[in-house]
């Protein structure tokens, strides 16, 4: 049986991993951190197998982990409808009008800086010492003001059908 090859040998690309965010103590600050490393497709089966040990259970393990994000891109690219999980863990058919990322990115920015200006959205300094207590009442404000910020821009007909757009 003859060997095709599929991808250039040359293709190497850089890959990193997900970003986490930690707190450094030296900088006294979060960190977004990731590591980056190399990638280098097979150009032949014989490569893959190779690669792999000729171990066929990881060869399954790594063909199927393909197969499963193949599918996922395949599910996200149909006409699937999206669904949405109930606090009880139930799935359910999404029904509501998603907005783009642009926008949600937008809106989030929008409620953010109107709740600091019109419904008293805690500003505190990065760092500042609070009790369990006043942690917990800080978040709730902040709920508060970011619900009503919310809740005052969707009650403006034009920034609905902006947002629609």
């Amino acid at each position: 049986m003859a060997t095709t090859t599929v991808v250039p040998a040359n293709a190497v690309k850089e890959i990193r991993t997900r970003v986490k965010s930690v707190f450094d103590l030296d900088s006294k600050d979060y960190a977004s951190l990731f590591k980056v490393g190399t990638f280098a497709p097979v150009a032949t089966m014989e490569d893959f197998v190779s690669r792999l040990g000729n171990d066929s259970a990881l060869i399954l393990q790594v063909v199927n982990e393909g197969l499963e994000e193949y599918a996922k891109r395949q599910l996200e690219n149909s006409d699937v409808s999206y669904s949405t999980e109930t606090e009880d863990g139930k799935v359910e058919t999404f029904t509501g009008t998603p907005i783009s990322e642009e926008k949600s990115a937008q809106l989030s920015a929008t409620v953010l800086n109107i709740a600091k200006m019109m419904f008293g959205f805690p500003d505190l300094p990065r760092g500042t010492k609070m009790t369990a207590e006043e942690q917990k009442a800080n978040r709730e404000k902040k709920s508060a003001a970011k619900q009503a910020a919310i809740d005052f821009v969707l009650s403006n007909p034009a920034a609905v059908e902006a947002l629609r757009k």
